[in-house]
């Protein structure tokens, strides 16, 4: 702890006085060695390593994998949220220098990127494409300090139109590279779906034999509400996420829900065998969300009620009302 206060002081004194040096424009006369931060061709990109490294030590580091059907994957473990490796991709070819540093200015940045920096490199099939270390956003401007692994020269870099800092779309984070996936709802996929409720008579389980193959709903009615079946069907068309992993901010919780019964069970199976069952349990002190976890997964999730509940049904809602 008294290290990391000591780091952070010296790093605050050191962008202070990094602040008072003027930036120079004009980067037309500088080495291309020194200022290719951007990658050509991100398609080949296969692996992308981020190290958190301060004062000289690695501190954390993570992996992130292209695999053979283009989908990403951390630390070979946990699949990756596509639209956020494709935000880093983007930034990665777009990636350009915004303006140099002189005199003074120099020294400074450098000492601030052997104080902290995140060492990125990026790989393909043959090897290292680039490696480059990137730092804190420079006060007073729109860009943050970076330098190629083996050039003298560090600069500011930006992106073109960009509101922030390049650096916060390099996080270290594993909750914010992870896809924390629900259930894939694309519905030509799915076999079956139930909800399983305490009460007696709400839970239901519809299902069919083959894609093609009519819905049907367990148990003695033979009539389905075909309208209400197919206002219920539209709504699995992509796939459905939780809001977040929760377990570090509630440690403990998903072992006292996990001996209690959920408020609601719901269960989807595909074509393909796999079977996705997902515990969710109502929050008194949040009316907003849901606690939660994929059965064999067994994480701590919160979920969004506007984001499932439009899943959540009884049976009364299919079941054909005839009237005598």
């Amino acid at each position: 702890m008294k290290r990391t206060y000591i780091l952070a002081g010296t790093l605050i004194a050191a962008l202070i006085f990094y602040y008072f040096f003027v930036y120079n424009r004009d980067v037309s006369s500088l080495d291309s060695d020194d200022i290719s931060f951007a990658v050509k061709d991100t398609g080949a990109v296969k692996t992308i390593a981020l190290t958190k490294v301060i004062e000289g030590e690695d501190i954390e580091r993570i992996i992130l994998d292209r695999r053979p059907n283009g989908t990403w994957q951390l630390d070979k473990k946990y699949p990756v949220f596509q639209p956020r490796i494709n935000y880093l991709l983007k930034t990665m070819h777009l990636i350009h220098v915004k303006e140099k540093l002189v005199d003074e200015g120099i020294k400074t940045a450098q000492h601030i990127l052997d104080l902290t920096h995140t060492r990125v490199e990026i790989y393909d099939e043959k090897g290292l494409v680039k490696a480059y270390l990137l730092g804190t956003e420079a006060k007073g401007s729109r860009g943050t300090l970076m330098k190629l692994e083996n050039s003298r020269q560090p600069f500011i870099v930006e992106l073109p139109g960009l509101q922030g800092f390049v650096n916060t779309h390099y996080t270290l984070d594993r909750t914010v590279w992870r896809e924390n996936l629900l259930f894939d709802g694309h519905r030509d996929k799915i076999k079956n779906i139930s909800l399983t409720y305490p009460e007696a008579g709400k839970s239901f389980r519809l299902q069919r034999e083959s894609p093609e193959g009519t819905w049907q709903i367990l148990g003695n009615e033979t009539a389905l509400h075909t309208k209400n079946l197919e206002k219920y069907l539209s709504q699995f068309d992509r796939k459905i996420y939780a809001e977040s992993f929760a377990e570090e901010a509630y440690p403990g919780k998903l072992e006292e829900l996990q001996g209690k019964t959920p408020s609601l069970s719901f269960s989807i199976g595909y074509f393909t065998g796999e079977i996705r069952t997902i515990h969710l349990f109502e929050r008194e002190e949040n009316p907003n969300n849901y606690f939660g976890w994929v059965e064999g997964v067994n994480e701590l999730l919160t979920i969004q009620h506007f984001v499932f509940d439009k899943f959540r049904e009884e049976r009364s809602f299919f079941v054909e009302r005839v009237f005598e």
